[in-house]
């Protein structure tokens, strides 16, 4: 179904207010979802390889709300949603898929609900590892490059607080982080305080 296409890093897949019905399926690497406001970028979702983007927008036929960027070069597949309307069983997946998500954005609502910053972020850090196949190994590469401020948005805090989280991560020896990637050193410890109050 649909068209692939390829796309190099930071280049635009979906832009946010664009009005088209189509949806996206990632099928080689990882795109960041970005809605963009006065107040600047926020990252609202990383999606990777099998991942739907688009659906909302394709579903309430309103101008798409948020931007998809490509985090290196990423391969995707094009769907019209009418394409997807024809196969009802492919159309009852993707409306299963959406009421996940929404209940995940409710139960992140509920897992952050009362945890102070550090275990926000060391959730984020942990479900990102889990994201990219990370299999309970004591290290773990992020593949995925990201800015303190798009972990403070991911992690619901301002970026100075990711800042000063991620320092202290550091400094503890359970984080490694420059400019181009993050490394989580201590995943037991990492897990252990994503489950702290």
């Amino acid at each position: 179904m649909g068209t692939a296409r390829t796309y190099g890093h930071d280049k635009p897949i979906l832009e946010q207010g664009a009005s088209n019905d189509h949806v996206v399926v990632v099928l080689r690497g990882t795109v960041k979802v970005v809605a963009y406001s006065e107040y600047g970028p926020a990252l609202l979702a990383i999606r990777v390889r099998g991942d739907l983007v688009g659906e909302q927008a394709g579903i309430d036929k309103n101008p798409r709300s948020a931007s998809v960027i490509a985090c290196g070069e990423v391969l995707v597949r094009t769907i019209p949603l009418n394409e997807l309307k024809r196969l009802p069983d492919v159309d009852h997946q993707v409306q299963r898929m959406v009421s996940e998500r929404w209940r995940s954005s409710d139960q992140l609502r509920v897992d952050f609900f009362g945890r102070n910053a550090r275990a926000r972020l060391a959730r984020v850090l942990i479900e990102i590892a889990t994201m990219g196949g990370w299999q309970a190994e004591p290290r773990w590469e992020l593949k995925i490059p990201l800015t303190r401020a798009e972990l403070g948005s991911l992690a619901s805090m301002k970026a100075g607080t990711a800042e000063k989280q991620m320092r202290l991560l550091i400094v503890e020896g359970l984080v490694a982080a420059d400019q181009q990637r993050i490394t989580l050193l201590d995943t037991d410890a990492l897990r252990l305080i994503a489950e702290s109050t």
